[in-house]
């Protein structure tokens, strides 16, 4: 015992000792991976975070949790052992940090068997030394894609490409087998119960196409990508086809077929012209109309007056002609 504190000497060690290894913790900072961790579903998972430089903390109190969770903590780890009065239970049995590794300052957290609801942000924090750090996890599911015959007729075939049980959402792609994206219909894609998505597309093959094809399934997000490769074996006479002969003769037409529409229309062109010209000249030469008041008109081609005795005779020029009763008398 220290005479002047009072104080039992081994009380006063184990306190110095716990400042010093928290005086080292403050020292050290928290590090948890910064990109998101990939997981599929059913697999295992590590979030990885550690003390850096890393001290023991096999005694310390360890939190993991996962905000917007009922309850939050996932594992909590203290004096040696796990405490699971305090874990979620969608997380029971489930969950593990390394023993043998937070003697080095190591707290990642390990989950077993992946669901799709663990996707998230979490949370490692260690109480006593006032350090946190967050892990973000991505799940993702994946399987490999189908390839039928949905339809086969003179015109072509029609493939269809299918892939069940993915997340988040994918992409579907039909390759020819030099990997380039060949011209397809609209995919169709579905969310079934379980949150997992089923895509489909549909791909049409005409004599233009070549035999080997390439289903893709593919999820940037996740980083995967599942494909199929699938080959059609048609017979050469399958498809509709134009013989030699036919081709000549078809070639032979156009340009026939084509001088015969210019000679068409050159003569339709003239002939409307010249029905322009005649209507012009008809115009030109038809006989003014004149009508005369009664009075008396001299011929001086004649050696005859005439008298008008009625408003409705007229005369055309060249020739004359009335209408009701003239009366004519030689000049004496």
């Amino acid at each position: 015992m220290d005479c002047e504190s009072g104080l039992p000497a081994s009380f006063l060690w184990t306190a110095a000792v716990l400042v010093i290894l928290h005086s080292s913790a403050g020292d050290s900072d928290l590090i948890c991976y910064d990109q998101p961790i990939i997981a599929l579903i059913g697999n295992d998972v590590t979030l990885p975070c550690h003390l850096q430089p890393g001290i023991n903390v096999i005694d310390w109190r360890v939190e993991w949790t996962k905000p917007g969770l009922d309850p939050q903590h996932v594992h909590v780890h203290e004096e040696g052992r796990m405490l699971y009065q305090t874990q979620n239970p969608s997380f029971s049995l489930r969950t593990r940090l390394f023993m043998d590794e937070l003697l080095q300052g190591n707290v990642s957290m390990m989950i077993f068997r992946v669901t799709l609801s663990d996707e998230g942000t979490y949370r490692c924090t260690i109480p006593s030394a006032h350090k946190e750090a967050l892990v973000h996890l991505r799940v993702g599911s994946v399987s490999s894609p189908a390839v039928t015959s949905l339809n086969i007729s003179s015109g072509g075939v029609v493939l269809r490409c299918e892939s069940a049980g993915w997340y988040p959402e994918p992409e579907l792609l039909w390759l020819d087998d030099e990997g380039n994206v060949l011209s397809t219909g609209p995919p169709e894609s579905v969310r079934g119960p379980d949150g997992l998505y089923t895509v489909r597309r549909n791909l049409s093959v005409d004599q233009t196409h070549r035999r080997n094809f390439i289903c893709r399934v593919q999820q940037e997000k996740i980083n995967q990508n599942r494909e199929t490769h699938f080959n059609i074996t048609v017979p050469d006479d399958f498809f509709p086809t134009v013989s030699r002969s036919t081709f000549r003769i078809c070639v032979t037409l156009v340009p026939v077929l084509f001088l015969v529409c210019c000679i068409v229309i050159g003569f339709l062109l003239i002939r409307s012209k010249l029905n322009n010209k005649h209507e012009t000249r008809q115009k030109e030469k038809q006989p003014e109309v004149v009508f005369l008041t009664e009075a008396e008109t001299e011929n001086p081609d004649s050696d005859q007056q005439i008298q008008i005795s009625n408003p409705d005779s007229f005369s055309i020029r060249g020739r004359k002609t009335s209408r009701g009763r003239n009366h004519t008398r030689p000049l004496t």
